[in-house]
């Protein structure tokens, strides 16, 4: 299996050192959507492997994620895409400024000429360097139909998972785990938290915590019983109601 969501860096040579891979089946995102992990460090799955609930430690399905698309607008520059952008800012980071050469194979659609004249155009040659100037006549009026193109069709794989995961966020259910986010009486084990049963505990004292915990197992079975009237009854399918 693929052990990074992206590859590390190999060297000056290296022109795929900041593709992405799925971390489960090892398939190229870098361009593509790709489903990010918000809790592990550099975590990615393709949408196949996300829809199925993929799992290889420490990631777990019950983890929150973000979808990351690779976006062809521009931000800066009418010719240079928001993506292109991105990885210029990677290689950057990796190579630092001046290493055109080594940058260019990062940004893999742009050679060592442009990478270096679109970094002085937009970070350097303006009263706001370095920052990029966002008042530049270049970029795109926001009605222009390179922006917003409304008639394009939504990846099939993704409107899968968006259902997928619709149910579950609106009614809070967890359907690797077949639990609620929040349960019926989600406060009910606070009451025993703290609660121990020692030896040295008087007949009064074992009589009042073993109440308790009578109280408490009610509460479960019918915690169950409320899960199992939804989930039987499908009310979890939002296209059957």
């Amino acid at each position: 299996r693929a052990r990074g969501g992206k590859n590390s860096k190999q060297g000056n040579n290296d022109s795929d050192s900041s593709r992405f891979h799925c971390n489960y089946c090892g398939r190229d995102l870098s361009n593509t959507i790709r489903a990010r992990c918000a809790d592990c460090t550099d975590f990615d799955l393709c949408l196949d492997c996300f829809s199925v609930g993929a799992t290889l430690w420490p990631h777990t399905p019950t983890h929150s994620y973000r979808l990351v698309e690779v976006v062809t607008r521009p931000i800066y520059s009418a010719s240079w895409t928001a993506d292109e952008e991105e990885r210029l800012l990677e290689g950057l980071e990796m190579y630092g400024v001046g290493n055109w050469e080594d940058i260019s194979r990062v940004i893999q659609t742009r050679n060592k000429g442009e990478t270096e004249n679109h970094f002085e155009a937009v970070f350097l040659n303006h009263d706001l360097a370095p920052i990029p100037d966002m008042r530049r006549d270049t970029l795109l009026p926001k009605d222009d139909p390179e922006w917003v193109n409304e008639e394009q069709e939504m990846d099939p794989k993704l409107l899968k998972v968006m259902h997928l995961h619709q149910n579950e966020a609106i009614a809070g259910w967890m359907p690797k785990r077949e639990d609620f986010v929040y349960e019926w009486d989600n406060e009910a084990e606070d009451v025993i938290a703290e609660m121990e049963i020692t030896d040295e505990d008087c007949d009064k004292d074992k009589e009042v915590k073993q109440r308790v915990l009578e109280i408490y197992n009610s509460k479960l079975d019918e915690r169950k019983k409320r899960k199992e009237f939804v989930v039987n009854r499908n009310l979890l399918d939002l296209k059957a109601q």
